[in-house]
């Protein structure tokens, strides 16, 4: 069963989303509604700090860590403007995360393991103060045209659908249990 959502032209667009013509090439919706109430950002407590799970999408063919030094520089700069739109001015987490990487293609997948490094390298300083701050990975990719079963769609996802394009969904959440294997 493919999920319904409406068009950009359609009234029933959610709240906080704007028609593809309205909004920015690289567009980022958070949502994380609260802040945490004392999070441990590099070292120190905060008040206010994004909370996980944060998601945001970046618009586009995520480039592969194979790619030309100036095509995978630019797609690094669209992620980290993205990432910073969603996640704001508050500092990068200094905790250990788990990276969720949803490629959401129309025709030409790519090769899932390719997309991580450059996403990954975008965050840092924005999400994360470090890259090993990242205990594990899920990459993979689907194929727009699919059925979808959706359940709990946050803003940003719902975004991507509406971009009516190819994108990745960005998601962050805590690091799973390291006694736990995978």
């Amino acid at each position: 069963m493919s999920p319904s959502f409406a068009s950009p032209d359609d009234d029933a667009v959610p709240s906080g989303l704007a028609t593809r013509a309205d909004r920015p090439r690289h567009i980022c919706e958070s949502s994380v509604a609260e802040p945490t109430e004392t999070p441990q950002v590099r070292g120190r407590s905060l008040g206010s700090v994004p909370q996980l799970p944060w998601d945001c999408i970046a618009l586009g063919v995520p480039k592969s860590v194979q790619a030309s030094g100036s095509s995978k520089s630019r797609w690094k700069a669209e992620v980290a403007l993205a990432a910073q739109a969603a996640w704001g001015t508050d500092p990068p987490l200094d905790v250990e995360v788990l990276l969720r990487l949803t490629y959401f293609h129309e025709s030409a997948p790519l090769d899932v393991d390719n997309m991580i490094k450059p996403i990954q390298d975008a965050l840092i300083d924005i999400v994360y103060a470090d890259d090993k701050q990242v205990a594990r990975v899920v990459s993979s990719r689907a194929d727009l045209n699919g059925p979808f079963r959706v359940r709990g769609l946050s803003e940003a996802l719902a975004s991507g659908f509406l971009s009516d394009g190819p994108f990745v969904h960005i998601k962050v959440e805590p690091a799973p249990d390291a006694q736990e294997l995978p």
